[in-house]
């Protein structure tokens, strides 16, 4: 079985990683180091299996009948999804979850960043001049707030506990939820249905789903009226 790991260009990298793997007692495999494109062309009709972070049209077409599985390195697919890949019957797979904490991270900083003025408090200090009644007038606890999380999945989880550790109130939804509940780290899990309560209601909105035809322009000018100011 030969696997193709477009992983990094850089050879010594490329052999720290793979001395990661106890592939030892496995004699029927065979890595094969896919440095770029070019590479892939070469090798992709003696492939088994793929690990790439993308695909396209034009370098899935040099594959053979081998071909059963590509592994993309990276949460979101939908750039990997075209017609041809579609339509025949290699497995596609992601790493789920592979960013969820840095992105819940990201977005905690974001609504820190908003909430406590960071900005002006940049500028009261360059400036010297502090004002600092002003400054609180600016500035919002983030456990008086609400947050709404749109795709509760691995990061929309992370995120709801990073959340409910500062005291926020969050409202989420989730493409399968039939009805709403209260979960640990979710004052409201709501269907899809229901996303315009949580534009509504939410302080921050933050879209943690993947990117497919159902959530393509999601949030519209209809969204962005019934928001708060």
């Amino acid at each position: 079985m030969n696997i193709g790991l477009q992983i990094t260009k850089n050879t010594d990298k490329y052999k720290k990683l793979i001395s990661l793997l106890d592939l030892k007692d496995q004699k029927d495999i065979s890595l094969i180091h896919i440095k770029d494109n070019e590479s892939l062309k070469k090798n992709f009709k003696n492939l088994d299996i793929l690990v790439c972070y993308q695909i396209n049209p034009e370098l899935f077409s040099y594959r053979s009948n081998k071909l059963k599985w590509i592994h993309i390195g990276a949460a979101g697919v939908d750039g990997n999804l075209f017609e041809d890949v579609l339509k025949s019957k290699v497995m596609i797979t992601n790493s789920k979850g592979i960013n969820s904490r840095p992105v819940a991270e990201f977005i905690m900083s974001q609504m820190l960043y908003f909430s406590k003025s960071i900005k002006e408090c940049q500028d009261f200090k360059e400036n010297r001049e502090w004002n600092q009644w002003k400054l609180a007038k600016m500035t919002a606890q983030l456990s008086e707030l609400t947050l709404g999380i749109i795709g509760y999945g691995e990061i929309g989880k992370e995120l709801s506990k990073l959340a409910k550790s500062f005291g926020m109130r969050v409202l989420a939804t989730r493409r399968l939820q039939k009805k709403e509940e209260n979960k640990k780290y979710v004052d409201a899990l709501l269907p899809m249905d229901q996303l315009n309560r949580v534009a509504q209601e939410s302080d921050f909105l933050a879209m943690a789903c993947p990117l497919t035809p159902m959530t393509e322009n999601m949030i519209d000018k209809n969204i962005f009226n019934i928001m708060k100011d």
